[in-house]
C-alpha cells in the first residue's frame, strides 16, 4: 500500500492523490518518524528507535525496511506537505547506515568500521585460484587449496573476514540496542540481498538531489531533524477557529497528533485528531 500511494502521489492520480499523500505523511511517515518511541519494543508490531537512534522495526534484515521507508520519504520530501522533516529524517538514517553519525558503517565498501563477514556464500571463496579444481562433500576445492582455504562450506563458516568484497552490499544491520555481531551465519543480521538494497539506493538518489538543490542544509547532524511539537491525545481538538492556541482553520501551529492520527476537519472551528488510514 505504501508504493501504491507514492505513485499516486508522484503522477498526481486524482481525486485520491489527496487520500494517498494523507495515508503516507499522516499514518505511515508518522510513525516511522515518532522519535518519541523508544527500543526496546516488540519488533514487527512498532517502529522504536535504538539508542543510537536508528529507527528500528524488524529482527530480520531491518535496514531493509528503513531504506525502504526512507525512500518513501524523499518521495515525499519532494511532493509531500511536510517536505522538510522528510528529507532531514531520511538523511538522519542514511547518516546512521553509512556510519556517518555513528562511526559504524552497515554498507560494505563504504565507511568506517565495514562489515567484514557478510553471509554470502560467494564471498568466502578466493579471488584468485587455479585449475584443476574437483568437486569435494561441501564445495569445490582447486590447485593448492585444502580445508578451509577452498569455496566450502568450512570456508563459509570460518570466522575470518570475507575473501571477497561485496562491494555496495547492505547487510541486515544491528539490534535494537546498535550491537552488530559482524558472524558470517547470523544470516538475521549479516545478510546481503536486493531487496536490503533497493529501496536504499533510491533513497541516496533522493537525498543526493536534494543535496545539490541544497534543500538538506537545514538539517542537523544530531537527530533526525523531525521538528519538535506538542501532541495532542487521541480523538480531541488539534485545530480551528476561535482559540487562543492557534486561532487557525487548520492544524494549530506547533501541535501535532500521535503517530498514525491526522489533524482533520470536523468543522472550520473544530479539527480533531483521527486516524489517518483511507477507509
Amino acid at each position: 500500500m505504501p508504493g501504491v500511494a507514492a505513485l499516486v502521489v508522484s503522477i498526481d492520480l486524482e481525486p485520491v492523490v489527496a487520500v494517498a499523500k494523507l495515508y503516507l505523511e499522516g499514518y505511515v511517515l508518522a510513525k516511522w518518524e515518532d522519535t518519541s518511541s523508544k527500543c526496546p519494543k516488540e519488533s514487527y508490531s512498532n517502529v522504536c528507535y535504538t539508542p543510537k537512534g536508528l529507527a528500528y522495526y524488524s529482527d530480520w534484515g531491518t535496514l531493509r525496511n528503513t531504506g525502504n521507508m526512507m525512500f518513501l520519504a524523499t518521495i515525499m520530501g519532494k511532493y509531500g506537505d511536510n517536505a522538510e522533516a522528510h528529507i532531514c529524517w531520511a538523511r538522519s538514517q542514511m547518516r546512521y547506515i553509512t556510519g556517518t553519525s555513528t562511526g559504524k558503517s552497515y554498507l560494505i565498501g563504504y565507511g568506517p568500521d565495514q562489515p567484514k563477514r557478510p553471509h554470502h556464500r560467494q564471498s568466502a571463496c578466493n579471488v584468485d585460484y587455479q585449475e584443476p579444481c574437483r568437486k569435494v562433500e561441501n564445495g569445490t576445492c582447486c590447485a593448492g587449496e585444502t580445508g578451509a582455504n577452498c569455496c566450502n562450506l568450512d570456508s563459509f563458516m570460518s570466522d575470518a573476514p570475507a575473501k571477497i568484497k561485496v562491494l555496495g552490499g547492505l547487510v541486515g544491520g544491528p539490534d535494537q540496542s546498535d550491537k552488530f555481531p559482524d558472524i558470517r551465519n547470523d544470516y538475521q543480521r549479516s545478510e546481503v540481498a536486493m531487496d536490503f538494497n533497493a529501496g536504499f539506493t533510491g533513497a541516496a538518489a533522493g537525498l543526493a538531489a536534494f543535496d545539490a538543490q541544497r534543500k538538506t542544509r537545514t538539517c542537523s547532524n544530531h537527530g533526525t531533524g523531525v521538528p519538535a511539537c506538542k501532541k495532542v491525545p487521541d480523538y480531541t481538538q488539534c485545530g480551528g477557529l476561535g482559540d487562543s492556541r492557534g486561532n487557525t482553520d487548520g492544524l494549530w501551529p506547533g501541535y501535532c497528533c500521535p503517530a498514525g492520527q491526522v489533524c482533520q476537519p470536523n468543522n472550520q472551528y473544530f479539527w480533531i485528531c483521527k486516524a489517518a488510514v483511507p477507509q
